[in-house]
């Protein structure tokens, strides 16, 4: 392999590896349920309004002190602002994004960020090989028209590294 190959390759394994350790980090990472025991703060002044909106899986309870208390109707633990419940991990997530079955776990305020440079990795891992199979393509049409017709694919091992970048292209 030449001294270039060997650069490509060591770039490609660290996209890669920073792919797979951000997988890791959403996986593991906690969403940021709401704990069972959750209250609301104190609510002063124009605050109440933003818990008058009333959503389709909460009730409203009015406190004494004229705070209004949100409920979520399936896990039956206070629901604060922006929260909402899953389904599949049956628990209320605040800030919410959605349940991706790709991390198994929920997208909310406490692994966001892990999540988006899992995306990110995954992206420029993809483009990082779309432009290694389209140089590489370029490089054998140069061969093949300098060389009067003789294909540069002749070797099999060569065709199936190819193929393999491809599929990891995509």
């Amino acid at each position: 392999m030449t001294m270039s190959g060997k650069l490509h390759c060591l770039v490609f394994c660290c996209i890669a590896n920073m792919a797979s350790v951000s997988h890791f980090n959403a996986m593991s990472t906690d969403p940021g349920a709401v704990p069972p025991d959750a209250m609301p703060l104190s609510m002063q002044g124009d605050e109440e309004n933003d818990y008058s909106a009333e959503g389709p899986n909460s009730l409203q309870i009015n406190s004494p002190g004229r705070n209004v208390k949100r409920i979520c109707r399936r896990c039956s633990s206070f629901k604060p602002n922006r929260a909402h419940h899953c389904s599949i991990c049956r628990r209320c997530i605040i800030k919410m994004d959605h349940h991706c079955p790709w991390v198994n776990n929920c997208v909310g305020i406490g692994n966001h960020k892990f999540f988006l440079l899992f995306i990110f990795y995954t992206f420029l891992s993809c483009m990082y090989s779309s432009s290694l199979l389209i140089v590489r393509f370029f490089l054998c049409m140069r061969a093949s028209s300098l060389l009067h017709g003789k294909r540069c694919l002749d070797d099999p091992t060569d065709l199936l590294l190819l193929i393999g970048l491809a599929v990891e292209a995509m």
